[in-house]
């Protein structure tokens, strides 16, 4: 359908991330029927949120999950992006740590962390780091997750002291069963940044109209045609499609 309006599907790239109309959707919270950010909990999130960007929209995804909400990530993420200066944990104590925690406030909530955290902070190859990471990521044993630690003791010897050293040890462990992919959440939040674009309309085949995806949501349409943005498909030629592709 997209294709058929005169557009080519590679131009949806061309949606700047940094687009006001879109951001400001976000910000109001205007999200209903938007892939991926209509859930309560995510909204609960953005509501939190002083302002929100691309990144922000990323780590929402992440943040929005019971796990990182259980171990208390989520709270210090919102609390520092709010400029809170309460003494709120953050796993920074070291340049390089704070270079991995940077885009996060000094929260560990991607499991591309932990694997950086590993072989950048720890000295673990690649190989070692992602078979850490599947012991944490899939409990796959404790004995066999905590053979390791000597190994990482020895790696962060110099960058932090013992004590610091076990407890990021332990919090890799606890926050690694509930990371999410920050690859996953990249993906998720493109395509619903680009469901919100202000210029995206849906063909709703029950009021025979272009409304917005919101609106689409708020009136309980049935049947809709999803159209990217400006798309111009007369009603007529959108049957034509359908009826084409043998879908009635």
């Amino acid at each position: 359908i997209y294709e058929a309006s005169g557009k080519k599907m590679l131009d949806i790239y061309d949606i700047p991330l940094d687009d006001p109309e879109t951001l400001q959707a976000f910000n109001k919270i205007d999200v209903e029927g938007v892939f991926q950010y209509e859930g309560d909990s995510t909204k609960s999130v953005l509501r939190q949120m002083p302002k929100v960007d691309f990144e922000q929209l990323i780590a929402c995804l992440t943040l929005s999950k019971p796990g990182p909400s259980h171990v208390g990530a989520t709270t210090n993420f919102i609390a520092k992006m709010r400029g809170s200066r309460d003494n709120i944990e953050g796993f920074d104590w070291h340049p390089i740590l704070a270079d991995i925690t940077s885009k996060t406030y000094g929260q560990i909530i991607y499991q591309e962390q932990i694997l950086r955290i590993l072989k950048e902070f720890a000295g673990f190859s690649i190989t070692e780091a992602n078979k850490i990471r599947n012991l944490i990521a899939k409990s796959k044993g404790e004995q066999e997750f905590q053979r390791y630690y000597p190994s990482f003791e020895k790696g962060v010897r110099g960058k932090v002291d013992s004590e610091k050293a076990k407890h990021l040890w332990e919090n890799l462990r606890v926050f690694g069963r509930y990371t999410f992919n920050r690859s996953h959440s990249a993906s998720y939040a493109l395509l619903g940044f680009w469901c919100v674009d202000g210029n995206t309309l849906i063909w709703d085949c029950d009021r025979k109209e272009f409304v917005t995806i919101a609106k689409a949501y708020r009136v309980g349409t049935k049947k809709t045609l999803s159209l990217f943005p400006n798309g111009k498909t007369a009603p007529n030629d959108i049957l034509k499609i359908i009826k084409k592709k043998g879908k009635g």
